[in-house]
């Protein structure tokens, strides 16, 4: 009986063995396989379902969780992006309430033709004495804030104004039109006209017209690079007139002695 027994247990421990003995005769007679590979077929339609059914669920379950961790993701940066917001409301509503309230801005002074050809000057207490003729006049700074073109504003120099006016420089805010009411060409026209004002104009107002400074940031930045270099050339055009109209002078005069030689 242990003997019967044994032997069951050996054919039991072999079977896997015998298994895929009889698979790869079958796969012997297949001349279309290559040796090197060894088909592993499924022995039921039921093992197949159960593979395909496990690899839907893996996939499901896989997408699933993608998901889940992007949303996760996704309310992190939303929390980021409120708690951040409500670090910086703090601060920008103390500025806004400076611009508003602060008796040495400023705001609304026209200076051109178009909608938005406006400027807010910041009046330190040092120019309101030299209005008064008690002492020499502040520097002056123009600041072009920038805005991406779209969404630029005067009043997004609100806090650097107010810096500048506690150190004793006097600040001039210059606004200009944004897309789409207006390109970069008429960008640079309307704070060429606010820069000629402020050369004019500020004298009154206690700067000093022979010392100021132009400073810009993002779009702003660019439009006075802009600006500044359609000033230069043309200011070496009319440096180079004079010498035109004399080299064409003496050219006419050339061709008048030729025909009269003739």
């Amino acid at each position: 009986m242990a003997f019967v027994y044994n032997s069951q247990l050996l054919c039991s421990a072999f079977q896997p063995c015998l298994d895929l003995s009889g698979r790869m005769k079958q796969w012997a007679r297949q001349p279309s396989l290559s040796a090197p590979f060894l088909v592993c077929q499924a022995s039921s339609a039921k093992e197949h379902r159960a593979a395909n059914g496990c690899s839907v669920s893996c996939n499901i379950a896989y997408r699933l969780g993608w998901r889940i961790v992007n949303a996760c993701v996704g309310i992190i940066f939303i929390l980021r992006l409120v708690i951040f917001s409500l670090l910086l409301l703090i601060p920008f509503l103390r500025v806004g309430y400076a611009y508003f309230s602060d008796r040495r801005v400023r705001r609304n002074i026209r200076c051109g033709p178009h909608m938005r050809s406006f400027v807010d000057i910041y009046c330190p207490a040092e120019a309101l004495a030299t209005t008064q003729g008690v002492q020499a006049k502040v520097p002056v700074v123009v600041a072009i804030m920038g805005g991406a073109w779209v969404i630029n504003h005067r009043a997004w120099n609100a806090q650097l104004g107010q810096r500048l006016m506690d150190a004793g420089i006097m600040m001039v805010a210059v606004d200009y039109r944004s897309y789409p009411f207006a390109g970069v060409p008429e960008m640079v026209d309307d704070l060429s006209t606010g820069l000629a004002w402020v050369f004019e104009n500020i004298g009154e107002y206690g700067g000093d017209a022979g010392n100021i400074m132009v400073t810009g940031q993002s779009a702003g930045a660019h439009l006075s690079a802009l600006l500044l270099l359609q000033q230069s050339l043309s200011e070496a055009q009319a440096a180079d007139a004079p010498a035109n109209i004399q080299a064409q002078a003496a050219e006419a005069l050339e061709n008048a002695e030729e025909g009269c030689m003739k």
